[in-house]
């Protein structure tokens, strides 16, 4: 009888949803992204009063305005704040991941601009572009038409990660600059395991080095280590021989391939004396 040869499966590959990571870090590291990226707005608002974040009916605006067919290349989030004087002020922190811009990339910000103030009848609104991939052309920072002696002229603020200095970052103690070494760390490192496990300990150690609250270093390391994705072998031996995670060494064996599940579990017994499930 002849034998029937067995095809070896292989494991999917894990896709990194770095969409739902900057939504998340944005949302949990608002005042530091804020205090990064737009240093004189920061200082103004009333950091007291909790913040409103809008983006989902924005984006829902947007649908209805624009056909999307293809998956969105970047990520909106647009946030009411309270500024001192009692003002409201919102801000859109647009994330933009793709290289190449679409050449009409200044009138969309110009439409999310004008679709904004439609919808909440203001103009105390401030736009903020982080670019991941590359630094961004002049042409696309700006938006003008001129017809019939009538002119519209839009511009926003631009924070390109590649232009941002590695010795700065290291140097700083705000946790959105450790995690923008992180996301350059990770572009470097394309295709490179083995370099992107140094780096990775690097950013680790650095934060780990921070005063920071250890339910705040929590959030930004889950950030981190789901962004600067290893292979499961290698994240389980990160996990073994990076400092931070000894403070867990008598908890259950939490070196596994779900990173950010099993750290959470781990954190959430260390805490309760309880896993996550045992809770539930």
């Amino acid at each position: 009888m002849k034998k029937t040869s067995r095809r070896k499966r292989i494991p999917p590959v894990e896709i990194i949803d770095f969409d739902a990571l900057w939504k998340d870090f944005i949302t949990e590291f608002l005042a530091e992204t804020t205090q990064a990226t737009l240093p004189d707005l920061w200082e103004l608002v009333d950091w007291s009063v909790n913040p409103e974040f809008l983006e989902q009916e924005f984006i829902n605006t947007l649908r209805g305005k624009f056909k999307i067919k293809d998956k969105r290349k970047h990520t909106d989030k647009l946030v009411k704040l309270r500024l001192l004087t009692g003002e409201d002020h919102y801000i859109l922190f647009h994330i933009e991941v793709q290289g190449a811009l679409e050449l009409l990339f200044g009138k969309r910000m110009f439409m999310y601009k004008a679709l904004s103030f439609l919808r909440y009848n203001t103009e105390e609104f401030t736009a903020l572009t982080i670019f991941i991939a590359k630094p961004p052309d002049a042409v696309h920072l700006k938006y003008e038409h001129k017809k019939f002696g009538t002119t519209t002229t839009y511009e926003f603020n631009a924070y390109a990660v590649a232009n941002q200095l590695e010795a700065d970052l290291m140097a700083s103690n705000n946790l959105f600059h450790l995690a923008v070494l992180a996301v350059k760390y990770t572009l470097d490192t394309e295709g490179d395991d083995l370099r992107r496990f140094k780096f990775k300990r690097k950013v680790y150690e650095l934060a780990d080095a921070k005063n920071v609250p250890l339910d705040r270093l929590h959030r930004f390391l889950t950030f981190v280590g789901e962004y600067m994705g290893l292979k499961p072998d290698l994240e389980n031996e990160f996990q073994a021989q990076t400092p931070y995670f000894q403070q867990f060494k008598s908890e259950e064996k939490m070196y596994t391939t779900w990173r950010t599940r099993n750290m959470a579990d781990v954190w959430y017994k260390h805490a309760t004396g309880k896993t996550i499930q045992e809770e539930l």
